[in-house]
């Protein structure tokens, strides 16, 4: 009875014991609070990462850095526990905690790398800052004019070769027409952003905003010809260093025939609507949301340097030899990471001729 006691006494110390240890290596968010950098390597080549475990508002989340995408501040959501496994809610993320060696040992999230299973191992690491803007090494580009559009331009710029009127879209909702002199000749009002590029086709211009709908306008006046509900469901959008965010920062564009005019939507659908009256035709269920701008195929005739950025401002633009600068490309749009800008360079192709289908 004696020696079964003493057993018994043992089990006892030696679970007591295990349960100690496990709670001493269990890991708590205090272990992890701050900053972590890795650096992987995938196919012969590494990259810069960053990981930073933040509590604000009360709530311990996780933010993902990947310099090699420029993509920074990536909200994954509230950290999670068990052990000496971490997890993020919003985007999953798990980790391993290492205690003896203080690292954090895991593979990137499937939606930041989606195509292969890339481990990494995080080390304490001093804070990481977004990289500033890259050097302009080309020749100057001088101002011809800048015109104050009232909100900032997400959307990429459209230009007309017939009337050279170039077409913006800003985040206050306005449609504004705006000449080669940098005069504002008409402004048209949706009421909420616009994130797609408007589309010049004949004498029409065609965007869509978040209100939720497409509009016709005219070219020349700004009137309205029609409006379609294209997005009447579409969710809010969510900034990109918020949980649960869609990084759909952008809009369809449209794309057309002689008889149909294309969209695609927030509301995960892809619409086909009449050209002269706006009607719908018919709707294709995707499933997810749209956000991706049209293909257009057209020719464009060599045009002035335009941009458009955060800041609100649209400016045409010359180098010092008075020349477009710029890749060659039919649709000479790009856009710059480090500044969120959208630049239209000047390129000089073929003009398409023949009559428009669509006037």
């Amino acid at each position: 009875m004696k020696s079964m006691t003493s057993c018994a006494l043992a089990c006892l110390f030696a679970a007591a014991l295990a349960v100690s240890a496990t709670a001493q290596s269990a890991v708590r968010f205090a272990d992890v609070a701050g900053w972590w950098s890795a650096d992987p390597v995938q196919g012969g080549e590494s990259s810069h990462v960053a990981l930073q475990f933040v509590e604000e508002d009360g709530k311990q989340e996780a933010r993902l850095w990947l310099m090699a995408i420029g993509a920074y501040d990536i909200n994954l959501g509230t950290v999670t526990f068990s052990g000496n496994t971490i997890d993020t809610k919003s985007m999953s993320f798990p980790l391993t905690w290492h205690p003896e060696s203080k690292t954090l040992t895991g593979h990137l999230p499937a939606d930041a790398a989606p195509v292969y299973s890339i481990p990494v191992e995080f080390k304490r690491s001093e804070p990481v800052e977004k990289p500033p803007a890259r050097d302009w090494h080309a020749p100057r580009p001088q101002a011809r004019w800048s015109v104050d559009t009232g909100a900032p331009v997400w959307a990429g710029l459209e230009r007309d070769d017939e009337t050279g009127l170039l077409i913006v879209g800003n985040e206050n909702g306005d449609v504004l027409a705006i000449d080669n002199d940098g005069k504002v000749r008409w402004k048209f009002a949706t009421g909420k952003p616009i994130r797609a590029q408007p589309t010049v086709l004949g004498v029409s211009v065609y965007v869509s905003s978040d209100s939720g709908y497409l509009y016709r306008l005219k070219l020349a006046t700004g009137a309205e010809q029609w409006r379609a509900n294209i997005a009447s469901e579409a969710p809010p959008r969510i900034p990109t260093n918020q949980q649960k965010t869609r990084w759909d920062r952008y809009g369809s564009s449209v794309v057309a025939d002689t008889e149909h005019v294309y969209v695609a939507s927030r509301d995960k659908n892809l619409y086909a609507l009449d050209i002269k009256s706006g009607r719908e035709l018919w709707r294709v269920p995707a499933g997810d949301i749209m956000m991706l701008a049209g293909l257009r195929s057209r020719w464009t005739t060599p045009r002035r340097c335009a941009t458009a950025s955060t800041s609100a401002t649209v400016a045409a633009t010359r180098t010092a030899s008075g020349h477009g600068s710029g890749p060659s490309a039919s649709r000479p749009d790009s856009i710059e990471p480090a500044t969120s800008s959208i630049t239209t360079y000047g390129t000089t192709v073929p003009s398409l001729s023949g009559a428009s289908p669509y006037s």
